[in-house]
């Protein structure tokens, strides 16, 4: 089975890491971003089968930075 390629943007890192530890049992590899502007930033530049983005996070929330991606004409699928 190919391995998914996700994206997960959340400031509390012990929270990312748990879901990325539960997520490994399905070949879930992820990249992390602790910050919306650094999770943009990976995810203007990488493709990602799949985002997951925490809402209220330092230097730009979860919503401005999925509103942001969408006027760039993002093709990702995200889960708030």
């Amino acid at each position: 089975m190919s391995k998914l390629s996700a994206l997960l943007i959340e400031d509390d890192i012990d929270l990312a890491e748990a879901i990325s530890d539960y997520m490994e049992v399905d070949s879930i590899e992820f990249d992390f971003a602790y910050n919306g502007v650094s999770g943009l930033e990976l995810a203007s530049t990488n493709h990602y089968d799949v985002i997951l983005t925490d809402i209220n996070m330092p230097k730009m929330n979860g919503l401005t930075m999925t509103q942001t991606l969408r006027t760039q004409a993002s093709q990702h699928p995200f889960s708030c």
